[in-house]
């Protein structure tokens, strides 16, 4: 089993505009409603290469309803502990004449302190069933700031093997409990470093030094330029297959999801990558974060080119 902790998942909204202009009043060409927040779009894609996977974290209100009913639809099983405040919205607008998109991210629900206790001591439930345990996305209010960090020591105290993919505090406090595998994108690491983005060539010594800090698989991916992994201080470059994005939103998900699906199946680290790579740029093909179709996936595989590198640059 895979589990996947979304602290503070989401009704996400895609609102497509022929053209954004600050100010003005715009008439919508397109709405999609979906469930969303990292978590629920990397079980999505899990769910889709065949892998079991269930969710866990909170929901309230109507959204909340709405969110485990679109889960059932799914098949996805959910363990999801019901709070008295509604789940939070967040809206993408799509600029379709520059091929753009602007995102409005609400904070979510405030989570007591009881309800916290209640869904460590689930998750504490959970772990031994459970091959990985990922955690993905931001805190809601009321969760301490080392929660991650937290909930990774006790799932690894279970035997299950951890990924995190979060940002920001969350993130860099995250770290020190030495998860399996870390995912930031070029931004999120900038946000914990001293990185300039500008400055790729940091990247694969940056990467070894989580390896040799006890994070077996460090990745950093960067959009449509692919990505960098170091797994125990072997060095890859990640080149995707150059695709067209209709919606490139949830494709950091995707690559976590494919990854994850490939470990699952007991695939090698370089064609893992390669997995992930496929399920990214297969979600950029499709208008809802956290979509792939298995067949394209498998069908990029052999051409993402994942490249060893012979040494830290």
């Amino acid at each position: 089993m895979i589990t996947v902790v979304t602290l503070n998942p989401a009704v996400d909204k895609t609102y497509r505009l022929l053209r954004l202009e600050p100010g003005r009043v715009h008439r919508v060409t397109e709405v999609i409603r979906r469930s969303g927040g990292k978590g629920i779009n990397v079980a999505r894609v899990l769910k889709a290469l065949g892998c079991p996977v269930q969710l866990i974290g909170f929901v309230g209100g109507s959204n909340g309803g709405w969110i485990r009913s679109q889960l059932a639809e799914l098949g996805i099983p959910e363990n999801l502990l019901p709070i008295d405040r509604e789940t939070r919205d967040c809206i993408n607008i799509l600029d379709e004449e520059v091929n753009t998109q602007t995102e409005l991210l609400e904070r979510g629900p405030s989570i007591s302190t009881e309800a916290w206790k209640t869904f460590q001591r689930r998750l504490a439930d959970l772990s031994p069933e459970s091959r990985y345990v990922l955690f993905c996305g931001s805190l809601p209010p009321g969760v301490p700031n080392d929660a991650y960090a937290q909930l990774i020591q006790l799932a690894k105290e279970s035997g299950a093997q951890t990924a995190l993919d979060t940002s920001g505090q969350p993130l860099a406090l995250g770290l020190r409990a030495s998860p399996d595998i870390i995912k930031p994108n070029l931004y999120e690491l900038a946000q914990i470093t001293d990185l300039d983005p500008a400055e790729q060539t940091q990247l694969p010594s940056l990467l070894t030094s989580w390896n040799r800090s006890g994070i077996p698989l460090a990745i950093v991916t960067l959009g449509a330029q692919g990505a960098w992994a170091a797994y125990r201080e072997k060095v890859f470059h990640l080149f995707p297959v150059p695709v067209e994005a209709l919606n490139p939103v949830g494709s950091g998900d995707a690559f976590l999801g494919g990854l994850i699906a490939a470990l699952y199946q007991d695939q090698p680290i370089p064609k893992a990558l390669a997995w992930a790579t496929a399920a990214a740029a297969s979600n950029a093909q499709h208008r809802w974060a956290g979509e792939i179709d298995p067949d394209q996936v498998m069908a990029f595989v052999n051409r993402v080119q994942v490249s060893p590198q012979e040494k830290s640059l």
